[in-house]
């Protein structure tokens, strides 16, 4: 069992998503908005430092690529756009990342 941060999980119940990286040597969780990061090595969690970097995340699925973790952070089903945000489990916690969005076109 993990306690979730109570400054994150007060703000932002209930957890929506959890993924684990492939090593296993991170978790990430996502609530209503924004993410928090815990390593295992280390077993300690890494949230935002600014609330207001935090809030303009709206995660819609959490995916891990190594060390990085990538969320699907806006979905607009009418258009059929998502923006998805990468955050490396390595470095600095925030919000300046990279960030990209793209368009698919589904047929059936």
């Amino acid at each position: 069992h993990l306690k979730l941060p109570v400054s994150y999980i007060s703000q932002n119940w209930p957890v929506q998503h959890v993924a684990a990286s492939q090593d296993g040597m991170y978790l990430a969780v996502a609530g209503l908005h924004g993410l928090i990061l815990y390593g295992i090595r280390l077993k300690r969690w890494r949230v935002f430092g600014d609330v207001t970097q935090e809030q303009k995340i709206q995660c819609k699925g959490l995916l891990w690529l190594g060390k990085i973790v990538v969320v699907c952070n806006y979905i607009d089903s009418s258009k059929m756009k998502s923006r998805f945000t990468a955050f490396c489990s390595t470095r600095t916690f925030n919000y300046d990342c990279q960030e990209s969005s793209c368009s698919n076109a589904i047929h059936s």
